[in-house]
């Protein structure tokens, strides 16, 4: 009586598993149909590639590629870390940072270290290893040897977490240290409203917990109420599973009535540059939170330029482009740009202004927020650039900040 018990059990079992690879064969079928047209003809997210700014680059879709399939992890005091990953465009070592390849003069020995810190533009979205800024700080001039520490999504306050690990860790110390903020910081206080020394992912966190929790008691009542009759399991699971998918795609696919589909139709929802960058009332709240927000990035960069001077490193504060302030040439973005939050030209620009108010006078900080106002095609989304962009940023930070003595700080 148990082997014929466990035979049918196990013949359910591999039933249930074929039925369910079928299924998962015909929902990918339809979604992959479904979103043929938007991909056709898309430049967001992983299609960026198909954007001006790389017509000549021969590398850019595999990059986009490789980046959509990087992992992180949790770290202790700075949120998290990109796991270990080599690929063709992206190298990422055992803790977590990105590989800059160095450019070694020997006619000329090295005289500094730099260690460069910021979120995703930093870390170099949409260049490949040598294409980062601090890779081109290097390649412009050979005589700094430099570290790039950004990672995506990252805001000061977990920079400096990040800086005070690293200066306790590292056998070398910098001459000097780089932060490059401003978008992340707008994002997780005014849109993610992440204030109180914490980061935009905190919430999403504690959401993915309650979520497991209340998961944990539905699989528990599950058990108490279905699991008990094995036949109405089954059929539950085949009604949800496979017959649901059969149907689907007999809907779509068999009925004479199926709307065919235009491979050549344009992403739809798309905003004009107008309405985009249409000055928006900006609410109580949120000028509340642009408040909080300068007054907490201020603080960190004091707190930051005391470490740095007890250490004999100097240290530098970037208030970092956004296609959301100046004149940048956005023309071509109005799909990226399209799938943003309301207002955020509005946003930004109230942060900006507030944040180089707060800041004036305060020596470790340069304004290069319209480095990128332009003609030129640099933007690939709202915040990062090709790499022709991360090359003019590069060659900025070399003549403002490593070598200020021969060029005049901009201001504006």
């Amino acid at each position: 009586m148990k082997q014929l018990v466990y035979s049918s059990l196990l013949i359910a079992i591999i039933t249930l598993a074929l039925l369910a690879g079928v299924n998962y064969v015909l929902l990918h079928v339809m979604a992959s149909a479904k979103n043929g047209a938007e991909k056709a003809a898309s430049t967001r997210g992983k299609y960026r590639y198909r954007l001006p700014n790389y017509d000549a680059i021969p590398w850019a879709q595999k990059h986009f590629e490789e980046f959509a399939t990087l992992e992180s992890q949790y770290k202790a005091y700075i949120g998290w870390r990109r796991k270990s990953f080599k690929g063709e465009t992206i190298t990422i070592d055992e803790q977590g940072f990105r590989v800059t390849p160095q450019v070694v003069d020997r006619s000329s020995a090295i005289k500094s270290i730099v260690w460069f810190f910021g979120g995703s533009t930093m870390w170099g979205t949409g260049a490949n290893d040598s294409n980062t800024i601090p890779a081109f700080v290097n390649r412009l001039d050979s005589q700094y040897c430099t570290f790039n520490f950004g990672e995506s999504g990252y805001r000061s306050r977990q920079e400096l977490a990040l800086l005070i690990n690293l200066i306790h860790t590292s056998p070398n110390l910098p001459q000097h240290v780089i932060f490059y903020d401003g978008v992340n910081d707008v994002y997780a206080s005014v849109v993610h409203k992440a204030m109180g020394m914490t980061h935009q992912y905190e919430r999403r966190l504690r959401n993915l917990q309650s979520k497991l929790k209340k998961k944990s008691h539905q699989l528990t009542s599950l058990k108490k109420k279905e699991l008990a009759s094995w036949t109405s399991f089954t059929l539950k699971i085949l009604e949800q599973h496979f017959i649901k998918g059969i149907k689907q795609f007999i809907n779509q696919y068999i009925h004479k009535n199926k709307r065919p589909i235009n491979h050549n139709e344009a992403p739809k929802n798309i905003k004009s540059l107008e309405v985009l960058f249409q000055p928006c009332p900006l609410s109580d709240e949120q000028l509340s939170l642009i408040q909080a927000g300068v007054e907490e990035q201020i603080y960190v960069y004091k707190v930051a330029k005391l470490v740095c001077d007890a250490f004999g490193i100097q240290f530098h504060a970037v208030l970092q482009p956004s296609a959301w302030v100046g004149t940048p040439n956005v023309t071509y973005l109005t799909e990226a740009l399209s799938a943003r939050p309301d207002c955020l030209a509005s946003l930004y620009q109230e942060y900006y202004a507030l944040l180089k108010k707060e800041a004036h006078g305060l020596p470790f900080f340069i304004d290069l927020s319209h480095s990128f106002d332009s003609s030129e095609v640099l933007y690939i989304d709202d915040c990062h650039v090709s790499p022709c962009g991360n090359e003019i940023m590069a060659t900025k930070m070399i003549h403002q900040l490593l070598k200020p003595s021969t060029h005049e700080r901009e201001t504006f």
